[in-house]
């Protein structure tokens, strides 16, 4: 029967053979009907045609063949872009391909799962762009055996060495082959598709990049090609799942096992522990002459964290020992990148430095492990003198840093993390003053470190006392304080210097026309805190007309001439004539300058009135309504004058009436029209009739409506009393005058 199997294809051979030679058709190209002579350059010929291989498998288009076709014209030239047409009696083909440049027209051919002998033919054309005829044409032909498939049998998985396992370490890349073979002991066809998967790392192309787990490789003369990248993790670490890479076709396989080493190390980590029975408790302190066994413990990792083994490492201290003999030794790490030795500290307390080196010393790192003294018996501060700060902002020293130091009962510093509070105990601290940025109301929390605890002092916007209390519990829960009161917070340098003078009857009398008043500056700086006393004012006054005089300098915190004296105020006087009351005059006030950086303040201020006397008149004295008036009007005047007697000008005067109606009149009323007729304003003798300087003029007219009607038969007129009340602008000054309104009931009065 095996042998009727394999003569099978042969017949079928023979048989379409015989039919090709039968029905082929004479391979030179007749002359197209209708067409004249063909010029060669127009003749098209297929000279070569071939397929690679001549025999595929029925393998649903896994193996294919390669059919190429070379066109040439009449001259032997390489035609290109034209288009070559295929067909075949069984499987599949590209049917219609164009030439290249070198005229060949390259397709490909399958099996569509029927087994057999192909004949596949290539047809080319050269058709006529104006007739649409045939000019030239060629067919030729060529077979492609479609043979059952040989089962596969093996197949062979390689490396570049047979090490089993197959060591590599991390991110390497090697290039991995697989080789198989049919029943036949035969090599697979070309295009054979061979899978390669793996459980740790990955493939990848020439250029590096990711393909995944599983790719799919076509064999070439027999093997599948593939680039196997470790990945990053190692499996030389206990526990680690080994690493397994397997070529394979259906239930076909071969696998290889792969360590994966670590690579160079990369970082060291050094922790402490402490054994307390079975447990390690990691910890970086102890005490001295503890029972407890103390280990340092170097751990070694790759860029990848994969451990590193039988890597060596040197440990280091300069207090203890290691092993209760060396300050050094030196040893190799297990399994899982860690090398561990005993610690002693031994009786001395203090901070030992550990440290590990490994990878040449090109690694290294260190821990502090603090062997701890006694139990905490005192807390002072370091700085017993007197701490000065600046208002934050002002270009002094806004902040400082207190310290106190932690000891036991024989004085040695507490070595081991103790916590300390610092807290603010003013009952009202200075605005914006805090430690290490925290709110005035909490206390900070720190943490000491060799024996020290500190904290930083900042300034804010107040000056003032600042009063810190470091506070901290010993283990019996006793409480332990120390208080430091004597940290002054100075007012920053002058930033606002504000002029003033005062006010209204608060002369003194110099006699000879001359008053005596407080005047002065109000010096602060960027935040209104007053500055420090002793800072230099001078005065004096701009475009003074009138003849005042003002003392030249103060400084700050002087006394006035009243007895008087105020943070942050330096006092002078002015002196000035009773006929310049109500003037206005300039004051600058300037600080000392400090290097070019003085501060300059200005104020216009008025002169005040002193024990002033103010009189009124209205005339007439009194006003006869008859039938024929309607309004009736009258003047009123006001003197005003200093208690030295001496005329007062420009003084305001507001007036109120309990009848009729403020009149501005032009001429009359002074500062007309800009004034409001109830407002009066002594002259200062630039107008008005003569020498009536201190004189103010106003007018009022009523309505006889205001007054009650009169009794014609008892010949009794209606009388009302108009009043009015003068009052000085700006003081309790006033005086009143009175007019008395009659009206009759005819035009004339009946005496």
């Amino acid at each position: 029967m095996r042998k009727i199997n394999n003569l099978f294809p042969i017949v079928i051979f023979l048989v379409l053979a015989l039919f090709l030679v039968i029905t082929s058709c004479d391979r030179r190209n007749p002359p197209p009907t209708g067409i004249g002579i063909v010029k060669p350059s127009e003749v098209v010929k297929i000279t070569k045609i071939v397929a690679e291989p001549d025999t595929i498998y029925c393998d649903n288009n896994i193996t294919f063949s390669q059919i190429s076709v070379t066109v040439k014209d009449g001259d032997g030239f390489a035609i290109p872009g034209k288009i070559v047409n295929f067909r075949a009696n069984i499987g599949r083909i590209l049917r219609s391909v164009p030439t290249d440049s070198s005229g060949v027209a390259k397709t490909t051919f399958w099996d569509d799962g029927e087994q057999g002998l192909a004949s596949i033919m290539a047809v080319v054309q050269n058709i006529s762009e104006t007739t649409n005829t045939v000019i030239s044409a060629d067919t030729a032909r060529v077979e492609v055996f479609i043979d059952e498939i040989p089962p596969v049998e093996s197949i062979t998985l390689n490396f570049s060495s047979q090490d089993d396992p197959y060591p590599m370490t991390v991110l390497q890349t090697t290039e991995i082959d697989a080789t198989a073979k049919n029943i036949l002991g035969q090599t697979v066809p070309n295009n054979t598709l061979i899978t390669f998967s793996c459980n740790k790392g990955k493939f990848v192309d020439e250029g590096g990049n990711t393909l995944g787990t599983n790719i799919v490789s076509k064999t070439i003369n027999g093997k599948a090609y593939a680039r196997y990248n470790a990945g990053t993790k190692a499996t030389t670490t206990p526990g680690e799942e080994p690493a397994y890479v397997t070529a394979s076709i259906g239930d076909i396989s071969s696998t290889r096992e792969v360590m994966i080493y670590p690579g160079n190390p990369f970082n060291i980590r050094l922790q402490s522990f402490v054994q307390v029975g079975d447990q390690m408790i990691e910890t970086d302190t102890s005490s001295v002459a503890s029972p407890n066994n103390i280990y340092m413990l170097a751990t070694l990792n790759d860029p990848h964290g994969n451990p590193c083994p039988t890597k060596p490492v040197r440990f280091e201290t300069n207090l203890g020992s290691f092993l209760n003999t060396t300050q050094s030794i030196t040893l190799n790490t297990n399994t899982m990148g860690e090398a561990q030795v005993r610690f002693t500290p031994g009786l001395a307390a203090g901070a030992a430095t550990i440290k590990a080196f490994a990878n040449n010393d090109t690694l290294q790192t260190q821990l502090i492990f603090n062997i701890k003294s006694d139990d905490i018996y005192s807390i002072s501060f370091t700085q017993q003198e007197q701490i000065t700060l600046n208002v934050a902002n002002t270009g002094g020293t806004d902040s400082a840093i207190l310290r106190v130091k932690l000891k036991d009962i024989n004085g040695n510093l507490i070595d081991y993390p103790q916590e300390v509070y610092f807290r603010i105990v003013n009952l009202n601290p200075p605005a914006g003053a805090n430690l290490n940025n925290q709110p005035v109301t909490d206390s900070v929390l720190v943490i000491s470190t060799g024996g020290e605890a500190q904290v930083s002092v900042n300034s804010g916007s107040e000056s003032g006392i600042l009063i810190i209390r470091a506070s901290c519990i010993a283990k019996d829960g006793r409480w332990i304080h120390a208080t430091k009161a004597n940290i002054v917070i100075h007012a920053g340098p002058p930033a606002e210097v504000k002029p003033f003078i005062g006010g209204f009857n608060t002369g003194q009398n110099m006699g000879g026309g001359l008053w005596r008043v407080v005047a002065g500056a109000v010096v602060k700086d960027r935040y209104g805190n007053p500055v420090e006393t002793g800072t230099s004012v001078f005065f004096e006054l701009i475009n003074n007309v009138t003849n005042c005089q003002i003392g030249a300098a103060g400084y700050v915190g002087n006394t006035s001439v009243e007895d008087d004296s105020l943070a942050g105020v330096a006092y002078t006087t002015v002196t000035y004539s009773g006929n310049f009351t109500y003037d206005w005059i300039t004051i600058k006030a300037s600080t000392g300058a400090v290097a070019g950086e003085g501060v300059d303040g200005y104020a216009t201020v008025q002169l005040p009135l002193n024990d002033p006397r103010l009189e009124a008149q209205i005339v007439p004295e009194h006003l006869n309504f008859f039938t024929s008036d309607t309004w009736l009007s009258a003047d009123f005047y006001a003197v005003l004058t200093d208690g030295q007697g001496k005329p007062v000008g420009n003084a305001v005067i507001i007036c109120v009436s309990t009848k009729g109606q403020f009149v501005a009149i032009p001429g009359f009323h002074n500062n007309y029209p800009y004034d409001p007729p109830w407002q009066i304003i002594t002259d200062d003798g630039s107008y008005g009739i003569g020498d009536k300087a201190g004189w103010a003029w106003g007018q009022i007219k009523f309505h006889k409506l205001e007054i009650p009607v009169g009794d014609p038969v008892s010949q009794t007129p209606g009388q009302t009393t108009g009043v009015i009340t003068l009052r000085i602008l700006g003081t309790n000054v006033s005086v009143e005058t009175s007019i008395v309104l009659y009206r009759y009931w005819d035009g004339c009065p009946p005496f």
